[in-house]
């Protein structure tokens, strides 16, 4: 997974990282994008199936927004989005169980209260 490194909305950037630790300690590999801005939202499934669209996977986009997503499974296209992922790992850094124990109380606290507003924002 790669999450942005430059937030768009402070608050809910604050529920990404809840949700980066979340899966950090469960042993996901979460990359933070520093190059810049990173708004993608695509699913690589066993180099076979891509969603490749506007969705975000919450709660907002599924029933509020009107959002889009187009299943691709031509090989070509796989291959060249499978290269693109790797490539944007590459201007990414690893968050590692160290970063988030290194976190304050304070960040940890305000990321867990405003992950409660997730189905809302």
């Amino acid at each position: 997974i790669i999450i942005p490194g430059i937030p768009d909305k402070l608050l809910v950037y604050k529920v990404t990282e809840f949700y980066a630790r979340v899966m950090t300690e469960a042993g996901i590999k979460v990359h933070r994008y520093e190059k810049g801005f990173c708004h993608a939202k695509i699913v690589l499934i066993d180099d076979e199936l891509a969603s490749v669209g506007t969705y975000n996977l919450d709660n907002r986009s599924a029933v509020i927004d009107f959002e889009v997503s187009a299943l691709i499974s031509d090989e070509h296209v796989l291959k060249t989005l499978l290269e693109q992922f790797e490539e944007d790992k590459r201007h990414a850094r690893l968050i590692t169980y160290e970063d988030i124990r290194s976190r304050s109380l304070l960040n940890k606290v305000l990321e867990g209260f405003l992950s409660i507003f997730t189905p809302i924002i």
